[in-house]
């Protein structure tokens, strides 16, 4: 943040973390108030960002985020970008022009953002990403990625009032507790990102969630491109074809064989396809600040693409290097089955499954795709579960 700023330590930062989870609850009503009180007391940082691409979803939206991410970093731009949760660090969440925030930063955000909110009722999640919000506004880029942490209407993200794209991922069931039980209840929290005269992308939905969505668009006057009607993707043994119908000619350079993402699983081509798409409409819509989007830039992109823990193959000091070691971060049954797929096309291969999850997830519902491709199953309790 300024000259001469004291380097803080990892057990400092975290020690700081582990305050700031004590004073703020995980979790209290879903509300936009508390956020824009705050962002209103810190000089409304939101008003002044770089443009936004918006993303909500069940899955898929991490990977997405990461494909254009690396889509708009091999085109040379300055990108920064917000996800939750963190894998192994609380500073892979908010980062400035490509690199994760540095103790420094984050230390020194997140304690001038706690001093202006003044003691005031709010949550952990929600002063957090007013301090992303914040340390966005004091630098410089040329596009923000904003993921949702929680669906979307009332998500502390969604307090940007005209965001350059907002995106949708596939949507089905997830966190029923906040979001409502059935799908119309989780697709109309999360399709409240759209917003009114701003372009959408949106993937291939179930029917009840894309007739909402249709409708949402229509209603709020959002040029929307839709999966499933104004585009697909045809797998190839040699990459996907991506097919898509844009009205005005500002997809045209998409409609062609790409090779196969670095990421594995026939779902990341779908993700790869939707940033893809995200990147054409950006370069659409800001063609004179996005034209160095390239053909090139895209295929460079698909190729070093990362986010892990998405079927992660790793190393493990003590295992020959002959044992196979997977990590993957799905949560849901939406996630089991996207994995099953993979595990279905390594078939007979059988597996030993380590699982963790915590005691809000349906755990029967993701162990049940997987059940066929598993021998043997281990289940380890988390330290903290709620």
């Amino acid at each position: 943040m300024h000259a001469g700023m004291p380097l803080a330590s990892d057990s400092e930062f975290e020690t700081y973390l582990d305050g700031l989870a004590r004073r703020f609850p995980p979790f209290v009503d879903l509300s936009l108030e508390r956020v824009t009180a705050l962002l209103w007391k810190l000089g409304n940082p939101h008003h002044g960002l770089a443009p936004v691409v918006h993303i909500a979803g069940t899955n898929g939206k991490g990977s997405t985020l990461a494909f254009l991410d690396a889509i708009l970093a091999a085109s040379n731009y300055e990108v920064h970008r917000y996800t939750s949760p963190h894998l192994c660090r609380f500073n892979e969440r908010i980062q400035l022009s490509g690199r994760a925030s540095d103790n420094a930063n984050l230390l020194a955000a997140l304690a001038h953002v706690e001093r202006v909110n003044e003691g005031m009722p709010i949550t952990f999640f929600e002063i957090t990403t007013c301090a992303a919000i914040w340390l966005f506004a004091q630098h410089s880029a040329d596009v923000v990625l904003l993921e949702t942490g929680l669906g979307g209407r009332l998500d502390a993200t969604n307090v940007v009032a005209a965001p350059a794209l907002s995106v949708l991922t596939p949507i089905d069931i997830d966190h029923q507790s906040y979001l409502g039980h059935g799908l119309c209840d989780i697709a109309r929290e999360k399709m409240a990102i759209i917003k009114s005269g701003c372009p959408a992308l949106v993937a291939a939905q179930r029917e009840e969630a894309r007739v909402m969505i249709e409708a949402h668009a229509r209603t709020v006057g959002a040029p929307l491109t839709l999966g499933g009607r104004d585009f697909h993707t045809e797998q190839h043994q040699d990459g996907f074809f991506l097919h898509a119908s844009g009205r005005d000619g500002g997809l045209d350079w998409v409609r062609r064989r790409w090779s196969y993402p670095a990421l594995e699983g026939d779902f990341q081509v779908d993700n790869a396809a939707l940033a893809i798409l995200a990147a054409a409409l950006l370069r659409a819509q800001f063609r004179a600040q996005f034209d160095g989007i390239t053909q090139a830039a895209v295929e460079h992109a698909l190729s070093c693409a990362d986010w892990p823990a998405r079927f992660q193959r790793f190393r493990w000091p003590g295992f020959a290097p002959s044992v196979e070691l997977r990590l993957d971060g799905g949560h849901n049954a939406h996630a089991a089955r996207a994995l099953a797929q993979i595990l279905a096309r390594r078939a007979p291969e059988r597996w030993l499954l380590v699982c963790s999850m915590l005691n809000t997830k349906d755990d029967m519902a993701f162990l049940e795709p997987l059940a066929p491709f598993i021998e043997k199953a281990f289940f380890v309790p988390l330290a903290q579960s709620e």
